[in-house]
């Protein structure tokens, strides 16, 4: 039985708790999650990295400091695009790591900050100033405020991505897993929020 805690990064992540993240095998990050100041919340360990290319990558001594083993590249064009097959949706990266570790066969799957994009919500679980610089003109074309919420609607539909969700786990009843998202979903069989 392998078991993996995918980071989002939506503000949800603060009600996780490292010692949840190390109860799994592996952890997978999603955009280059903060560390720093939020160990203790997401611990501090990370064996892959999925990641479009428009973000700045994490630094070799970052990479090795977290235990990073492989980095998956999410943008148009990658393979893991075309494996992921849902009429309507297009993917965020944390979308694609799930599909990535449902194929693999992983039985026990925790999503944490995974808050799907909800327009005029705060999107991220750390400081505006944290955020990488690669990606400031989100802020300068007024897809966020200056509070960090989402003023736009999201091509990564929020409705669409949680049908998707709802739909992985009814139709893998033989897997355990764990969310941690603001957004309102219903406790199953198979499926703890938290």
């Amino acid at each position: 039985m392998k078991s993996v805690a995918i980071l989002g990064k939506g503000p949800s992540v603060l009600r996780s708790t490292k010692e949840f993240v190390d109860s799994f095998d592996e952890v997978a990050g999603c955009g280059r999650p903060v560390f720093k100041g939020y160990e203790q919340y997401i611990g501090n360990r990370l064996h892959y990295h999925f990641a479009n290319k428009t973000g700045t990558p994490y630094t070799k001594q970052e990479e090795q400091e977290l235990g990073i083993k492989k980095l998956v590249c999410t943008a148009n064009g990658e393979e893991i695009r075309s494996q992921f097959k849902y009429e309507g949706l297009d993917p965020s990266t944390g979308i694609l790591a799930f599909n990535f570790f449902l194929r693999q066969g992983y039985t026990r799957i925790a999503l944490i900050g995974f808050d799907l994009f909800q327009t005029m919500s705060k999107m991220y679980y750390f400081k505006n100033e944290e955020f990488d610089p690669a990606v400031n003109w989100l802020w300068n074309n007024g897809t966020y405020d200056n509070q960090g919420r989402l003023m736009t609607v999201s091509l990564h539909n929020t409705e669409k991505t949680a049908e998707y969700l709802n739909h992985s786990f009814d139709t893998n009843p033989d897997k355990q897993f764990y969310i941690f998202s603001s957004y309102p979903f219903e406790a199953r069989k198979n499926l703890e929020v938290l």
